[in-house]
C-alpha cells in the first residue's frame, strides 16, 4: 500500500518495491525504493526500511479521534441500538404472526387436497409459495437482531482502535501492524521526510468526515446556550452571531448523486437528528437556493 509521493506531485502514480542490499561483511540493508525511480522518472532516494517504519508510526498520530467525539458516538451508538431493541421485538411478532397465518394456510390446502375440491397442481403451487415464505420469515427471525448486533459492534471496536491508534500501532507486533494498516489505510504517501498523504479505508473515511460536522453542531449548541443564557442581543450582534447559526453548505449538491446517497455519520451530525433537509441541496427536491 506504499506509493511515492513525488510521483504523487508530478501526476504519476508510483509503488514503493522493498528491496535488500547486502554490504561488505555480509550486513543486510532493507530499503524501499520508488518504481518510477527505475524507469528514471522520479529521483527520490532509497528509503531505509526502519525510516518508513518510523514515518509510519508518526503518522498514525492522525488517525486520533477527538475524546469528545468519541463518547459522543458511543453513546449516541447506545442509545439507538436501546430503541432498536423495541423494533427488534416488533418486528420478531410480525414475523411469528406470519408463520402462524402461513400455518393455518397450510393446513387448510392439505384438508382441501384430501377432499379433492382444488386441482393438485394449484395446491402444490400454494404450498410452494407457502413454503418460500416460511423459509424467509424463519430467515427473518434469525437475522434482524444478529445484523443489529454486528453493526453495533463493528462501529464500536473502530471507535476503540481509534482512540489511541499510534499507541496501539507502537505496541503491535509486525502481523498485527499488517492488520492495522489495511483496516485503516488503502494507500499511504512517503516522502524522504516521512508520509505526506494517504487514502483511508471507507469506515475509517466517514469517522473522519464526521469529526468537522460534530465541531460545527457543537460551535451550534454552544452559539444557541449562549443567546440564551443573558447574553444581550447587542453583545451577540459585536461576535457576529446575531443571524444565527454557523453555516452549513447542502450535503446533496445535485439530483445526479440523490440517486447513489447514503446517509453517512456526517449527515447525522450536520441534520441534528433528522434527516430531511439533508436532501434538500443545490437543485434538489425543492426549488434551487443560493
Amino acid at each position: 500500500m506504499l506509493y511515492c509521493d513525488r510521483c504523487r506531485q508530478n501526476g504519476r502514480t508510483s509503488r514503493m518495491i522493498y528491496t535488500e542490499a547486502q554490504g561488505r561483511g555480509g550486513i543486510r540493508y532493507e530499503y524501499f525504493l520508488c518504481r518510477g525511480r527505475q524507469d528514471g522518472l522520479c529521483d527520490l532516494p532509497h528509503l531505509p526500511a526502519a525510516q518508513v517504519e518510523d514515518a509510519i508510526t508518526r503518522h498514525y498520530a492522525t488517525l486520533g479521534l477527538p475524546a469528545n467525539f468519541v463518547a459522543v458516538v458511543r453513546g449516541e451508538l447506545e442509545a439507538t441500538m436501546a430503541d432498536q431493541q423495541s423494533t427488534v421485538k416488533e418486528l420478531h411478532s410480525q414475523l411469528k404472526t406470519q408463520l402462524a397465518r402461513l400455518d393455518v394456510q397450510e393446513e387448510r390446502l392439505l384438508d382441501l387436497a384430501a377432499e379433492g375440491d382444488l386441482p393438485k397442481e394449484k395446491i402444490k403451487a400454494r404450498l410452494r409459495k407457502i413454503q418460500q415464505e416460511r423459509a424467509s420469515a424463519e430467515r427473518g427471525l434469525d437475522e434482524t437482531a444478529e445484523q443489529l448486533a454486528v453493526g453495533a459492534q463493528i462501529l464500536t471496536t473502530y471507535l476503540e482502535l481509534l482512540e489511541q491508534p499510534q499507541k496501539l500501532y507502537e505496541r503491535s507486533p509486525d502481523e498485527s501492524r499488517r492488520t492495522l494498516n489495511s483496516a485503516f489505510y488503502e494507500e499511504i504517501f512517503l516522502e524522504d521526510h516521512g508520509v505526506q498523504f494517504d487514502v483511508k479505508t471507507p469506515p475509517i473515511r466517514e469517522f473522519h468526515d464526521a469529526v468537522p460536522a460534530f465541531h460545527i453542531r457543537q460551535a451550534n449548541d454552544s452559539s444557541r446556550h449562549y443567546r440564551t443564557s443573558g447574553a444581550s442581543r447587542q453583545t451577540w450582534a459585536k461576535t457576529g452571531g446575531m443571524d444565527g447559526d454557523v453555516k452549513r453548505g447542502p450535503v446533496v449538491a445535485d439530483k445526479a448523486s440523490l440517486s447513489t446517497w447514503t446517509y453517512s455519520l456526517a449527515d447525522h451530525f450536520q441534520v441534528g437528528g433528522s434527516s430531511k433537509h439533508v436532501l434538500v441541496g443545490m437543485t434538489g427536491f425543492e426549488p434551487a437556493t443560493p
